[in-house]
């Protein structure tokens, strides 16, 4: 079951400036946006809208979002910048879409952590604390801990910090999500989280928003050529 279907920008206060000019929010303004399966995977450069996008989706979800009497744990704080897109956001979603959600970004991680741990203090003594980990240990145990039932989540590059080995942690949770009923929206630039079978991939770029298959990404194809022969890569930066 798919909890969220479709996306819609409207014209309402449309206006000529960041973020109504990203091409991808363009585009779904124009077309919509359709997701067809469990997990899919925004994927394209650095500016091209991933982020801007997923940011819309977590104001608007009715049981997650900013805006809704039904917020249950949305996870990470809106952008001022971002969150207003939202507003003209329209989501076709399932009737009996999930009342469970999170929205992780990694690049505000440090404050989700310090927030967790001030939540989940215990009253007498002190056990593990989100902030005595690493980094990425920290983003992990957020995974393990909050992304453990039937739910809508949304995840902007949770790479981040992730050695490779832990990257395919993050691969089993998605598969394992998938399997119980949820649904992920995913941001990133990691070939590692991109090898998950069956995900809808989402390429972003100055063209908009197209459906790509996993064995046409520019991406593994240039991952691919680097680790074959760095030092043809390298050659051209190092003089």
């Amino acid at each position: 079951m798919l909890h969220l279907h479709g996306l819609r920008y409207e014209m309402d206060n449309w206006r000529d400036a960041h973020p109504y000019n990203v091409p991808a929010v363009e585009h779904i303004l124009k077309h919509g946006l359709r997701f067809t399966a469990p997990i899919t995977f925004f994927i394209g450069e650095n500016g091209t809208g991933k982020t801007t996008v997923l940011e819309s989706i977590a104001v608007r979800y009715p049981r997650i979002g900013a805006f809704t009497p039904h917020l249950n744990t949305l996870g990470t704080t809106l952008s001022l910048e971002d969150a207003p897109l939202g507003w003209n956001a329209r989501l076709e979603t399932n009737r009996n879409a999930a009342a469970h959600g999170f929205f992780l970004r990694a690049s505000t991680l440090n404050a989700l952590l310090g927030s967790l741990e001030s939540e989940t203090r215990p009253r007498r003594g002190r056990t593990a604390s989100y902030l005595d980990r690493s980094h990425g240990e920290g983003l992990l145990n957020v995974l393990q801990q909050h992304f453990d039932a039937k739910g809508f989540y949304l995840l902007d590059e949770p790479e981040t910090a992730l050695s490779l080995r832990s990257q395919l942690s993050v691969v089993a949770l998605l598969h394992q999500l998938a399997a119980r009923g949820s649904q992920v929206l995913c941001a990133t630039h990691s070939p590692i989280l991109l090898s998950l079978p069956d995900a809808q991939i989402l390429e972003f770029g100055e063209f908009g928003i197209r459906v790509v298959q996993r064995e046409d990404l520019e991406l593994l194809r240039d991952w691919k050529s680097f680790l074959a022969n760095p030092e043809l890569w390298l050659r051209h930066l190092l003089t």
